[in-house]
């Protein structure tokens, strides 16, 4: 009974800071919430944000969108503060997160350097952070107070926001402060933003290489046996040629046969094979290869080879498509204005790694400079 008085009292406790904090942010507090808890680079942000919106849409979404990010951020810290939401119950959302402020530095760097930014990337990871803190917010607050975070995440994480914020000229002044402030405001974490941008940078570098490779010597078979380059086939196949795209189904239908070990197996696999592609489709083949091909397939098992004729026919057709039509598309050119835009991105992501390196220098020249001031006074 005693214990569960306390619970209540605690509890009515911690409602009565949730209202205390959350009038504080219709008031001139909410900047003194943030300096206390963020110091000067989170004042900064939440007036970048105040600033971009209202030029992005008005005055008065600004001021709703800054009254939802500061209820939100107001009770994250004092359900952190009071032990509600622990650093172990906010871990799953620590990767994504930080992969999201990441990308933002990244986005906004590129941007004041006048490269390119994918936007569409820069929303992702916005959304994949919003989903990840939600998960650790919604227990813990009512709805339509985590729905704030919904509503700001949204607004800030439009492709059409970002777009306006990474390349129109009205927004250089906002760009150039929020990328100070947020550098500033994740310092404590620089490390794991430092070993997440090196991560990324690798894998977007072989990505690119993997592109590079695809595009310089464009081949079918290269392009089947990669996934990145058979993704970008199928889709144009799927858009484009019908018929084409379901004998590439065919090829995939007949590699998986091919690797069937339990020999029980091999015959349901191939019949099924059979009635998918041998009906009205059966066109597409020289009559005398299916012929051939559904006497093996009557064989207990059907041999490993049982396709072989017929594969061989459709890879011939594949192979016209990709070298006369597919090659010269767009979906092609496209390709390779990824692979530039990844070559532009890991530049900048190497720029980054650098900058912060030499930085880190520079933080360790003023501490070991500090020390020496401290000898020299000990010594005086």
């Amino acid at each position: 009974m005693e214990e569960a008085h306390r619970e209540s009292k605690s509890s009515r406790l911690l409602k009565a800071k949730k209202y205390v904090v959350s009038r504080m942010t219709e008031t001139r507090s909410g900047r003194t919430f943030l300096m206390k808890n963020f110091g000067e680079a989170g004042v900064q942000i939440m007036e970048c944000l105040k600033s971009t919106a209202t030029r992005f849409r008005d005055a008065r979404t600004a001021k709703e969108l800054k009254r939802d990010v500061l209820k939100v951020v107001t009770k994250a810290v004092l359900l952190h503060s009071n032990k509600v939401i622990t650093e172990e119950m906010a871990l799953p959302s620590r990767e994504p997160t930080l992969a999201c402020i990441q990308r933002v530095q990244e986005a906004l760097d590129a941007s004041i350097r006048g490269h390119e930014v994918d936007v569409q990337d820069v929303a992702k990871r916005i959304t994949e952070a919003h989903d990840a803190l939600l998960a650790i917010l919604k227990p813990h607050v009512r709805e339509h107070n985590w729905r704030r975070l919904t509503r700001a995440m949204r607004f800030y994480g439009d492709p059409e926001f970002l777009g306006a914020m990474t390349t129109n000229p009205e927004y250089a002044a906002d760009r150039a402060r929020l990328k100070v402030a947020v550098a500033e405001l994740t310092r404590p974490f620089e490390n794991e933003l430092l070993a997440t941008t090196q991560f990324l940078a690798e894998r977007l570098k072989r990505r690119a290489a993997t592109l590079d490779a695809l595009i310089e010597a464009p081949e079918l078979r290269g392009f089947l046996a990669d996934d990145l380059g058979a993704e970008a086939l199928s889709r144009w196949l799927a858009e484009n040629d019908p018929t084409d795209y379901r004998c590439l189904e065919f090829v995939r239908a007949v590699e998986y046969f091919k690797t069937t070990a339990n020999l029980g197996l091999r015959g349901p696999r191939a019949n099924q094979i059979r009635v998918k592609y041998f009906g009205s489709d059966a066109a597409s083949f020289d009559p005398d290869a299916v012929r051939a091909c559904e006497a093996s397939i009557a064989k207990t098992p059907p041999p490993r080879d049982t396709f072989r004729v017929l594969e061989a026919q459709a890879i011939d057709r594949l192979r016209v498509a990709f070298e006369r039509r597919f090659v010269a598309s767009p979906a092609f050119r496209g390709l390779k204005k990824e692979r530039d835009d990844l070559a532009t991105r890991v530049a900048a992501m190497e720029h980054q790694i650098r900058s912060s390196d030499a930085g880190a220098v520079e933080h360790k020249d003023d501490d070991d400079d500090d020390d020496d001031e401290d000898d020299d006074s000990h010594a005086s």
